[in-house]
């Protein structure tokens, strides 16, 4: 139902059915032009979901498997209609730019990428989400020949995904990897 989409009971939603001369249709409602706020709200919710699940590494079946609300349901829905548009436009969104074959073992790339960039340099690393921390690992290969700035108790995008957790496992992935503590500002 259209408010499950919306999470607003008792929200202006008609059954789709029904008509209304002033209303959108929005899924299998129609939403009546007064609440436009509404809509907009709804569709960033949907956004962020699918961008959740993309940034956790899911595709739309595993992100189907993973929802655990019908909220989740529903966006794993759209997710799986939303790439099977970019890809009949041959298209990448942001997210995708991350999740793309090409880092993650598809015909060799992701052997090739580690010799070719021989040094990296990541700043603001505690703003980094699971993707991004994968991206880092493709690129730098086992030799893991990278830098990496952070302040964990500086992380201002935890409503984005970032995940401070992320400069942990570096030392874990990493064990050879020298820490260098700035305790003191300039």
């Amino acid at each position: 139902d259209a408010n499950a989409v919306l999470g607003e009971p008792g929200g202006h939603w008609h059954d789709y059915g029904k008509s209304a001369r002033d209303g959108r249709k929005v899924g299998h409602a129609t939403l009546r032009a007064d609440a436009p706020s509404a809509l907009a709200d709804a569709l960033e919710r949907m956004r962020q979901l699918v961008s959740k699940a993309k940034n956790e590494g899911l595709d739309p079946a595993q992100a189907l498997e993973a929802a655990s609300s019908p909220r989740e349901i529903e966006a794993a829905e759209v997710y799986a209609q939303y790439q099977r548009r970019l890809g009949a436009f041959n298209a990448v969104d942001f997210d995708d730019l991350i999740r793309l074959p090409l880092l993650e073992g598809d015909g060799g790339a992701a052997e090739a990428w580690p010799e070719r960039i021989r040094y990296l340099l990541v700043d603001e690393y505690q703003d980094t989400n699971r993707a991004q921390y994968r991206l880092l690992k493709a690129l730098a290969g086992p030799r893991g020949a990278f830098t990496a700035v952070g302040d964990d108790d500086q992380s201002i995008y935890a409503w984005r995904g970032a995940e401070p957790e992320n400069l942990r496992e570096l030392s874990r992935d990493y064990p050879a990897l020298k820490v260098v503590k700035l305790e003191q500002n300039y």
